[in-house]
């Protein structure tokens, strides 16, 4: 996994208000806390077979595009990942 990292993510990353909860988990609105910067985090719970979670984070994070929201890190807890991404203030693509 190219930049999963066994972490306390709070270290990392200050949430601040909660932007939605979905199937998969919750979406928050934070920062980044080494530069200030305003970001997204999704926590996803985790289970013993997350490989799938892993190829998918791995996807994400080669994407280079203007057009595709940002994976800028993650981070596993022993439960959670935690997906520190771009944050788009327009809300959810289905809104």
């Amino acid at each position: 996994m190219s930049k999963g990292i066994t972490v306390n993510p709070e270290e990392f990353v200050r949430l601040d208000e909660l932007l939605g909860e979905g199937a998969y988990g919750q979406v928050y609105r934070g920062i980044r806390i080494s530069d200030d910067e305003e970001v997204a985090v999704k926590i996803i719970p985790i289970d013993g077979n997350d490989s799938g979670l892993k190829r998918e984070i791995d996807f994400m994070l080669g994407c280079k595009s203007p057009y595709v929201v940002q994976l800028y890190e993650c981070y596993f807890t022993q439960h959670e990942a935690w997906l520190v991404m771009e944050y788009c203030g327009g809300g959810s693509s289905s809104d």
